[in-house]
């Protein structure tokens, strides 16, 4: 072979080289350059001795939308090393997700794979699911399951849930729920009849995911 043809196929080799790194880089979901995530600060394989765990850490350089989700200037967000996708994120700021308006005064929102809400801290009072969640005095939590079902919250007010009286303001989760949606737990606000049996207000009530008092 001679010199200008080993010139010429060196010249291919680095040009395919370039084409394979080209592409490797497009499908890249992690938070880099290349897919012009506006990070003032990045951190890959960061500590977070919160959740004990390491994920690459970016800080917002400005205003950003993710997930169609609007995140502001100076959001911590921390994404799957292995995977590249939003684990959860440290917010400063009151942001609205999947229509929940989620606290920031450095508080965290945890997200499923499937970007879906795991834990939020309500900014305010609200409905959902028809569950009226929020805050007491200066504590306030959320969960979800990964099917987009209520898990938990704090009641805003005592409230009939499945025919059963909850009550809010237990000092601690007031309501939880099964992921099929049926009732799991609550405090009783009234006294209340369940197939036959009498229960007292103030009594803590589990069920089975059948309804059933356990």
């Amino acid at each position: 072979m001679s010199v200008q043809q080993k010139i010429i196929l060196i010249i291919i080799i680095l040009c395919l080289a370039m084409i394979v790194l080209f592409y490797c880089a497009s499908d890249d979901d992690s938070p880099s350059k290349e897919n012009n995530i506006p990070c003032k600060e990045y951190q890959e394989e960061y500590y977070n001795p919160l959740y004990n765990e390491k994920v690459n850490l970016c800080i917002l350089e400005k205003d950003y939308v993710i997930q169609d989700i609007q995140f502001y200037k100076g959001t911590h967000l921390s994404f799957d090393i292995e995977d590249g996708k939003l684990k959860y994120c440290r917010l400063f700021q009151d942001t609205v997700i999947q229509d929940i308006t989620c606290a920031g005064s450095d508080y965290y929102v945890v997200f499923y794979k499937n970007g879906l809400i795991k834990e939020c801290t309500l900014q305010g009072n609200t409905i959902i699911q028809g569950i009226p969640c929020g805050r007491q005095s200066t504590t306030s939590f959320l969960s979800f399951y990964e099917n987009g079902n209520l898990e938990a919250c704090l009641l805003t007010e005592d409230t009939v849930i499945q025919d059963i009286p909850c009550k809010s303001n237990t000092f601690g989760i007031d309501v939880q729920f099964y992921e099929n949606g049926n009732l799991k737990e609550c405090t009783l606000s009234d006294d209340v009849t369940i197939n036959g049996t009498k229960y007292e207000k103030g009594t803590k009530l589990k069920f089975d995911e059948n309804g059933n008092v356990v």
